[in-house]
């Protein structure tokens, strides 16, 4: 995978991002069907301050779309994750499109989005395992989407 650049500028716009998102109402589901496309580590993360979250802290976390428009999720598509040691995790998207790592995961990382020979690669390293933080509705980055 590439080099680690550009992240200075991107980790800023997530950051805020995450301050700005909030995990969700009870009326967006339990485990690991709650609360599709928002900003799971902003309750989830190890810096949270949420105490019944942090029993569990994600490492990264998201979900898949089948398209930008964010309507229907994508199940069943593959997440490959480089942290920045060069360990990888491999995790499937659930029936609402949500993936995660319930482990810490270093960071910045670099991310892959496969779906049998299709892939989608990220161009710059992930500064943050929220991925949702930058991938939603109004991010700029876009929703996730099956490739």
């Amino acid at each position: 995978m590439s080099t680690l650049s550009r992240v200075g500028l991107i980790g800023l716009g997530c950051l805020v991002a995450l301050g700005l998102a909030a995990c969700g109402s009870e009326e967006d589901g339990e485990g690991e069907l709650m609360a599709p496309g928002k900003a799971c580590l902003a309750c989830h993360g190890p810096a949270a301050g949420n105490h019944e979250a942090a029993e569990h802290a994600l490492g990264f976390a998201g979900t898949i779309y089948e398209s930008r428009a964010g309507e229907q999720p994508a199940e069943g598509v593959l997440v490959v994750v480089e942290d920045v040691t060069g360990q990888l995790f491999e995790v499937g998207s659930n029936r609402v499109g949500n993936f995660f790592v319930e482990r810490p995961v270093p960071t910045p990382m670099m991310v892959e989005v496969r779906d049998g020979d299709r892939v989608l690669r990220m161009e710059s390293p992930a500064p943050s395992g929220d991925c949702n933080a930058c991938h939603s509705a109004a991010g700029g980055a876009g929703r996730l989407t099956r490739p």
